[in-house]
């Protein structure tokens, strides 16, 4: 049934919707008005989307994201936001005013009815709330509705009111009530913004980077500077062991898996998680690095010495969110919105859109800013160091006496004969839990010492360059 009243709000797309009810009218089509207006509202409003563009995945995020989060408290009737929408969708298409970029009608309603079962768990997942969504909840446990509000005025007042109540709650009581912004949302948003910042917000077309140090000057003191071929630096990204396993560990959380009040897996089940993606290969690498003196016996050990050692890494998981190997997938994954945490469980979440090349750098952003030993520094030295060399090689054993040397090392502790290999290997130490972390994230190459910057690496380099100089404006 066809509604032709415009329904009360905002009246930003009265004429849309008037033309909208007449078509609907004309064609006998379905067609809430007022649930329609809110829909345009919430995309228009929070989206940053035209009310006339709806590109793939769009209806999706309406029912599982932009509803739960900004969106009335009530739900709405299921049919009658598919109805609607099919129609509205329609009517954009047949008209020609449906903006290039959107998804076929038939596509979208399809992407519709699969999303739709799963909104009220969305909607009622807190974590999923926007901070206007939980003091309006706040406002309405106390009995202070901000719906039916006939003036401006009034609305304040009650805005005033609820402000104060909630001002007036213990510091702990407002922590549980206001959903948690790390790491999808802070870390993930910085980490996007750095690396969308440095890159110009978009791949730079062949030849062209927009954001990077003024190519000249970087010339004149670097001759050897250049910057990665982006088409070739996502290949890279896009086929690093880093990618893979993060891909496995999406394939392995299914349909969804049990996670912790704080948003990580359960212990049982990162034992699991950490079997399933061998990760105790990745372990074993990362301390033969970190510290080279344990590389022998881990290079000694048989396939069943390995089988058993596997084993004992898994089982020795004993608190949840406190394995780096399985972590530092998790950290990465949640900041770059790949992993969706409710309050109960993880699930693999659609594929983000945007620049692919953005995206990958986005990564190693956002494990830098979650490790806890930050090595943005050291990370910037590496790659500088290479990205200038002439063929784009160094020797890590260079890296290392430069540690030594400028890192402070050698003053403090270079007398202290008795101690001066205690102190050298935390110097060391320092590199080869850097290169250790990122080794297969397709920065560089390396066989043993000798490293070979990637194009990847090359992209890289200028976001971390310049997060390292954000550090020391930081420090000052």
């Amino acid at each position: 049934m066809s509604s032709t009243s415009a329904p009360g709000g905002s009246g930003d797309h009265d004429l849309l919707l008037t033309h909208a009810a007449r078509w609907a009218e004309s064609k006998k089509r379905p067609l809430d008005l007022a649930l329609l207006e809110t829909v345009l509202d919430l995309v228009t409003k929070y989206d940053e989307r035209s009310a006339q563009a709806w590109p793939p995945g769009s209806a999706r995020n309406l029912v599982l994201h932009r509803w739960p989060a900004n969106g009335p408290t009530a739900l709405p009737d299921r049919d009658a936001l598919r109805d609607s929408l099919d129609t509205y969708w329609r009517f954009l298409r047949a008209t020609g005013r449906m903006t290039s970029g959107s998804a076929a009608p038939a596509d979208l309603v399809k992407e519709l009815r699969r999303a739709l079962p799963a909104m009220a768990e969305a909607t009622g997942d807190r974590s999923n709330w926007s901070q206007g969504r939980v003091l309006q909840d706040f406002g309405s446990s106390i009995g202070i509705e901000l719906d039916g509000v006939a003036t401006m005025e009034e609305m304040q007042a009650r805005l005033d009111r609820i402000m104060a109540a909630w001002n007036a709650l213990p510091t702990e009581e407002r922590i549980r009530l206001m959903p948690d912004p790390s790491p999808r949302s802070a870390m993930g948003v910085r980490a996007t913004e750095v690396a969308s910042q440095m890159l110009g917000g978009g791949a730079p077309a062949a030849g062209e980077h927009v954001g990077e140090p003024d190519p000249d000057d970087m010339a004149s003191v670097y001759p050897h500077y250049r910057r990665g071929i982006p088409s070739v630096a996502v290949r890279q990204a896009a086929e690093s062991g880093f990618a893979r396993k993060l891909s496995a560990l999406l394939d392995w959380l299914g349909d969804g898996k049990a996670v912790t009040s704080t948003g990580v897996l359960k212990p049982a089940l990162a034992q699991e998680a950490f079997a399933a993606l061998d990760l105790a290969t990745w372990e074993r690498r990362y301390e033969a690095l970190a510290d080279p003196h344990g590389a022998w016996a881990a290079a000694k050990l048989t396939p069943e010495a390995k089988d058993h050692d596997a084993r004992a890494r898994a089982s020795s998981i004993r608190r949840a969110g406190e394995n780096l190997a399985l972590d530092r997938l998790w950290w990465v994954g949640q900041a770059t919105e790949v992993i969706r945490v409710t309050s109960t469980r993880a699930l693999r979440a659609e594929a983000v859109s945007g620049d692919p090349l953005i995206g990958a750098i986005t990564q190693v952003v956002s494990l830098l800013e979650r490790v806890e030993h930050n090595p943005t520094d050291m990370l910037a030295h590496i790659l500088l160091r290479a990205m200038v060399s002439p063929d784009g090689e160094i020797d890590l054993e260079d890296v290392r006496e430069d540690e030594w040397e400028t890192g402070g090392f050698a003053d403090r502790y270079g007398e202290v004969h008795e101690f001066i290999d205690v102190w050298r290997d935390i110097s060391d130490g320092r590199i080869g839990r850097c290169v250790a972390l990122f080794d297969d994230m397709a920065l560089w190459t390396r066989q043993g010492d000798d490293l070979t910057i990637t194009d990847f690496g090359r992209e890289a380099a200028v976001v971390v360059m310049s997060l390292a100089d954000q550090l020391d404006d930081e420090r000052d």
